[in-house]
């Protein structure tokens, strides 16, 4: 199946999506990154989210950069959300580790990306 598939990200971008709804993620993971790779923009931006959700932040950024620069915005603010996390993560440990300009930028940080929970209905 995979040759029939080769060159044509819109039926790799399908059977992603088929096996993402068959709860079947690895094979998901597999299409996705197949069509990422074959130029698919709202492909790297879904694999970067599938990524993300399975706690793969630091392999998601890529795909999600890629569909970012191309102008997906669900994946320019799951990129920015991932980033500021990572920040937020090395400032915190250079501030406990005496750091005295990372114990300042910390509360910045903080007061920037305080967001309301995304399952929150306006």
């Amino acid at each position: 199946m995979e040759s029939r598939a080769e060159g044509n990200s819109g039926i790799l971008v399908l059977l992603g999506y088929i096996h993402d709804q068959a709860g079947e993620l690895d094979t998901a993971q597999h299409w996705y990154s197949k069509a990422a790779e074959a130029g698919n923009n709202e492909a790297a931006a879904t694999l970067g989210e599938l990524l993300a959700s399975r706690d793969a932040a630091a392999e998601a950024i890529p795909y999600l950069e890629q569909a970012a620069e191309a102008g997906v915005v669900r994946a320019q603010y799951l990129l920015g959300k991932l980033l500021a996390a990572r920040a937020h993560s090395w400032l915190a440990r250079a501030a406990e580790a005496g750091h005295p300009m990372a114990a300042r930028a910390l509360p910045a940080l903080r007061r920037t990306t305080d967001t309301s929970p995304d399952n929150v209905k306006e």
